[in-house]
């Protein structure tokens, strides 16, 4: 499923935090906010969140220690290589309620957590690109809501004057300054990312101090298309 708008995006999160969906699974483009955005949601609710990479046993005992609260798993791409990890996974975004997982070791270092044991717990799974090369995510993918977070450049810009908003380090005039160059180039931009912005923010403030100019190097963090450019300036 193909989403274009934060909004869209934000109601498919609190869907998967009242409980209504157990297993969700979100991919789009390095740098679009949405790590961002389920953190936030994520304030103050009981979870457990693995960001790349963790043991097979570390991640075992804290999935039986958060087996019923939410559980968000950003960027697989390491848990994945690994066929511990790859069993564990399965078991947990199995498509049920209640979730029976399994773990059978000899090692002290378990503790005092069981082999086995149910969970209700319910699964995100955030990435940057789609895994579908892989037969093990792909299992995972057909038991999950799958959503496709592509948002057009004008939502982008939209969603920048939102960050600017609560940007404590620059004046409101200087913010602008930099939204109208981003904005201005946007449609010459391969590839327009939230970050473009608080990097735009970061060398204003540094050639502010220095009394040099900021937009030249901020014009080439954006990566402009030189063929867009041209095209763009003959329409």
């Amino acid at each position: 499923m193909i989403i274009n708008t934060y909004e869209k995006l934000s109601i498919f999160i609190d869907r998967w935090i009242s409980g209504h969906i157990d297993l969700l699974l979100i991919q789009s483009e390095a740098g679009l906010g949405k790590s961002s955005l389920i953190q936030e949601k994520l304030k103050g609710r009981p979870h457990y969140a693995v960001n790349n990479y963790t043991t097979p046993l570390a991640n075992y005992k804290q999935l039986y220690y958060n087996k019923d609260n939410l559980v968000w798993y950003d960027d697989v791409d390491l848990l994945l290589a690994n066929p511990i990890q790859i069993g564990i996974m399965k078991q947990i975004c199995e498509s049920k309620q209640i979730k029976k997982v399994c773990y059978e070791t000899t090692s002290n270092l378990i503790g005092d957590v069981p082999m086995s044991f149910n969970s209700t717990s319910k699964i995100l799974i955030s990435c940057n690109a789609v895994i579908g090369n892989n037969p093990h995510m792909r299992a995972i993918r057909d038991r999950a809501f799958f959503v496709q977070f592509q948002p057009n450049r004008s939502e982008i810009l939209t969603k920048m004057r939102e960050i600017a908003d609560n940007y404590p380090l620059l004046e409101e005039k200087e913010k602008e300054e930099v939204l109208r160059l981003i904005e201005y180039n946007a449609k010459n931009c391969k590839d327009l990312s939230l970050r473009s912005l608080i990097k735009g923010f970061q060398l204003f403030r540094y050639y502010k101090q220095k009394g040099i100019d900021w937009k030249e190097d901020l014009l080439k963090e954006l990566g402009l298309n030189e063929k867009l450019v041209v095209m763009n300036e003959l329409m």
